[in-house]
């Protein structure tokens, strides 16, 4: 912390150093502290200098730390050693390496991101690869976001693949695939989507109702895509109070071109007398 306050350059290398600590706090601490010192001009070189030899290392910690620190500056150049990192066996690794890719936005690494995504994919199919396994799901979520984000068409048909009830894929593999697609389909009314969408939207069915989130975003999609066909399936869940409410009058609103009003919340009368505060009994005379 001593070094870190001091914001000295020539201490920079010892900190960058520590984004290899076994205390993850302290490594954490050192990631974030480099990021403040990149905000001085004169600091900001040696610190990536530094900071790209740890990404260029070998040791998971330092890598993805490094992989957080070059995320948070949008440090670019950093971008295809983001995609070799995919691979790494460490879970964490291939998050933070995701989720930088995500905030550097590099159209030029998005064919490297999808080849690595279909290989996954195969992996999940095969049994090779599991949703149990650390990071598998969580890195794949990130991926199908960027592509989302960047409007990279390329890889809609990995992503229609995700769109069927599975929870072999991950929760939040699918939820970033149906959102994307909402994405690339922007106000397209007469998309097959719709339908599928509508599809998981309503799927409440026990034993094995669809996942939570995928319904959330399958009705932010049909919002996006201005599907009117959706508006009396949208309706029925516009009127809950969760966020399943919340994600279908959003979409509503976006098909209807108005505002949904919010529906009344319901109260809760105690006939019992049976507060956790109540009046003590008066003291007689």
């Amino acid at each position: 912390k001593t070094l870190a306050d001091g914001r000295k350059l020539e201490d920079i290398p010892t900190l960058a150093g520590l984004l290899n600590d076994v205390n993850p706090d302290l490594r954490s601490f050192v990631a974030a502290s480099l990021v403040g010192f990149a905000e001085s001009d004169e600091l900001k070189p040696e610190v990536l200098a530094e900071v790209d030899k740890v990404i260029s290392g070998d040791n998971w910690r330092g890598c993805e730390q490094a992989c957080v620190v070059f995320g948070r500056l949008d440090y670019e150049p950093s971008a295809e050693r983001m995609v070799e990192l995919l691979g790494n066996p460490r879970g964490d690794v291939k998050v933070a390496a995701a989720w930088g890719l995500t905030q550097l936005r590099v159209a030029e690494v998005l064919p490297d991101m999808l080849d690595h995504a279909e290989s996954v994919y195969e992996g999940l199919s095969s049994g090779q690869l599991d949703a149990g396994m650390p990071g598998v799901t969580f890195h794949l979520a990130h991926l199908f976001s960027a592509f989302g984000d960047q409007r990279f068409t390329e890889s809609e048909s990995l992503l229609r693949k995700f769109v069927p009830k599975s929870y072999e894929f991950g929760e939040f593999t699918r939820a970033a695939a149906v959102w994307a697609l909402g994405v690339f389909h922007e106000g397209d009314s007469e998309s097959d989507l719709v339908g599928l969408l509508v599809a998981r939207m309503q799927d409440t069915e026990a034993p094995i109702p669809e996942i939570e989130i995928v319904r959330y975003m399958s009705a932010i999609s049909l919002g996006r895509m201005n599907a009117k066909t959706s508006d009396e399936a949208l309706a029925v869940y516009a009127k809950q109070t969760d966020r399943m409410g919340s994600a279908a009058r959003w979409g509503l609103e976006k098909v209807r071109g108005e505002t949904v009003p919010l529906p009344p919340y319901k109260t809760t009368t105690n006939t019992n007398n049976q507060w956790f505060l109540t009046p003590l009994t008066p003291a007689s005379n």
